[in-house]
Formats: structure tokens, C-alpha cells, sequence
């Protein structure tokens, strides 16, 4: 195809999953934003066709071209990427095996990923004398220094909190095979990559509203507010003490529809090749 989009005219495709440095520039610093902000117009100048992963991101398009006062017509076609991960053999994590049941986080830490709900969600429970661990996944970002803080200095740290930081991605695999319920908090999400391995491993899931993390997950995980941690308390506790419940939810995380990348490719070819057949 690369050829006929050539001599269609077509020469700049390009592929965005969100554009939160322009519409949320408090949760990033002052270079990832300028950064991001001069790629960005490069392209809504030029570019003939955008992609977007989901659906929401093509709102989020149009509603940044707008704020930086681009006002041509932009193609944008929302195109599913694949969550069919690859991984080796799962290798598991020696400071968790022996049975415990922990609820696991995964993502960078910075302050759209919102981690510092689950940890005020999991001290209350904690709290009650529940007897569930919290694990973290990811590395130290930027713009978090008073959750890292929190985290270092914890009166539960390497006992019922444990933050790996980051991991392989077999030890990952482990993480979320083994995980009693995985919850991503995100304010925003621009694709819902957590949602969509955590269901993809067949881990009971509990999101957030934040940004496209409705759309990753369809039905099969349960919603909450980003910065209602009483419902977030609320929804783990009736995980802990309704196993029938908490069944039914790993049932549904089983049987979801993982997207394929095959489809994906399927699906971008189908676009490009509209482009040089009208």
C-alpha cells in the first residue's frame, strides 16, 4: 500500500494515542510539554490521516486542535489496538508466593495514574483488620514526590504493602495471574493498557472512569469514580467478603474479548486502502 499512498498524495499517517500533554499539562513538567505540544502541531498542520487507538482519543484530537487554534478538517479514523501480549513462561515473585491474596497496580508512578485512592482505600480496609496486600508495579515518575514519600515511610511497607517498582514482563505475567483483583485508578487513560492486560490475563478488574478505560474494558470490569475512594473501598470489600461475587468477576475477565493485533493491522490496512481507492 505504501507505494499508492505515495502517489495518492499521501505522505504523513500518523498514529496518537492521546494528547494529555495539551489538555492536562498539570499532570506533566514544562519540557514533556513543550515536547509534545510542537510535535503535535507539526502533524495537525500536515498530516493527512490521523489514527487514533480508541475512540475517545478522537475526540481528544479534535478538542486540542481547537486549543491550539488549528482549524482545518482532520481525517480521524479511531483504529482498536491489540492487547495480546506476548510473554515468556511467568516467573513468579518470590516476596509473594506462599498464598496471600493482593490486590495489584500496575503503572508508572505520576499523578494521572492516581495510586495514592487504592492506598487510602486498602489503609481503611487494613484498618478493619483485612488481611489483603497491596502490590505496586512501576517505577518512580515525576511530579509524585509526597506518594513516594508516603510509600517509603509506611508503617506497612514489605509487610502488607510491597512497591516493586519496575518488573520483566514475565514476572508481570506472573503479577497479574496470580493477583486476587487488579484495579486501575487512572484519572485518565488514553488507551487502557492496564485494563486490557489484567483482563487479559483473566484477573477480576476494577477500573476507573477515568478517560478511555470504559471503552478498554467493556463489561467486564466494575466502574468507579477516580476520586471516590469510598467506592473503591467499597467495591474491593465485596470482593473480600462475597466470594460468590468475586467469581463471577473473574468469570467475566475470562470470557472478555481480548483484541488482537491481527485485527488491528486488518483494520489500518482497510483504512489506507480507502484512501487510495477514492
Amino acid at each position: 500500500l505504501l507505494p499508492r499512498l505515495h502517489d495518492a498524495g499521501i505522505h504523513r499517517v500518523v498514529l496518537i494515542h492521546d494528547v494529555m500533554p495539551v489538555l492536562y499539562p498539570e499532570w506533566f513538567t514544562e519540557k514533556h510539554i513543550q515536547v509534545f505540544t510542537d510535535w503535535l502541531i507539526a502533524h495537525l498542520n500536515n498530516s493527512e490521516l490521523f489514527l487514533t487507538s480508541p475512540r475517545r482519543t478522537a475526540n481528544d484530537l479534535r478538542s486540542a486542535a481547537t486549543a491550539l487554534g488549528v482549524s482545518r478538517d482532520l481525517d480521524i479514523r479511531p483504529v482498536p489496538l491489540g492487547a495480546d501480549y506476548l510473554t515468556e513462561d511467568p516467573e513468579p515473585v518470590p516476596e509473594l508466593e506462599g498464598g496471600r491474596r493482593y490486590v495489584l497496580v500496575v503503572g508508572t508512578l505520576e499523578p494521572r495514574k492516581n495510586q495514592a485512592v487504592v492506598l487510602d482505600a486498602m489503609e481503611r480496609l487494613w484498618d478493619q483488620g483485612v488481611e489483603v496486600d497491596l502490590v505496586l508495579v512501576g517505577k518512580e515518575g515525576w511530579l509524585v514526590d509526597r506518594l513516594v514519600q508516603r510509600l517509603r515511610r509506611h508503617p506497612r511497607r514489605d509487610k502488607e504493602l510491597h512497591w516493586l517498582g519496575r518488573v520483566d514482563d514475565r514476572k508481570l505475567a506472573w503479577l497479574y495471574d496470580n493477583a486476587f483483583v487488579t484495579v486501575a485508578p487512572s484519572i485518565y487513560e488514553g488507551l487502557g493498557v492496564p485494563v486490557l492486560e489484567a483482563l487479559g490475563h483473566g484477573c477480576a478488574t476494577i477500573a476507573s472512569t477515568g478517560g478511555a478505560q470504559p471503552e478498554a474494558a467493556g463489561d467486564a470490569a466494575e466502574l468507579f469514580e477516580p476520586t471516590d475512594g469510598a467506592a473503591l473501598t467499597s467495591l474491593l470489600r465485596r470482593h473480600i467478603e462475597d466470594p460468590s461475587h468475586h467469581e463471577r468477576q473473574r468469570a467475566a475477565a475470562a470470557a472478555f474479548p481480548c483484541p488482537t493485533w491481527a485485527a488491528t493491522s486488518q483494520e489500518i490496512a482497510a483504512h489506507l486502502a480507502e484512501l487510495v481507492t477514492v
